[in-house]
């Protein structure tokens, strides 16, 4: 968020603290640049984390709640369509 050359934003399974890091600061600071917010509802608390950013975002963002994909990287396997949204998601903010 801090790095204005990061011009759009994916978080995979996010949390609201991570040994500190708190992602509702960092939402604030990163503005108005877009935000794709992707978890699955096996993993409550991310699924918990994606809703209440939701509300927060500023800018143009995306919801995407799975139904039982797991948590983080192992989302890949279980969503065979996850890599196509975030790949269209980050190419997005570049053209």
């Amino acid at each position: 968020a801090d790095y204005e050359a990061c011009r759009t934003v994916v978080l995979l399974s996010p949390g609201l603290d991570y040994h500190g890091v708190t992602t509702e600061d960092a939402l604030s600071r990163l503005g108005e640049r877009p935000l794709l917010l992707v978890a699955s509802e096996d993993d409550g608390y991310s699924a918990q984390t994606v809703r209440a950013l939701d509300e927060l975002a500023q800018g143009e963002h995306q919801v995407q709640i799975y139904t039982s994909a797991g948590h983080g990287t192992q989302m890949f396997n279980a969503e065979p369509g996850l890599q196509e949204l975030i790949v269209n998601w980050l190419r997005e903010p570049l053209q």
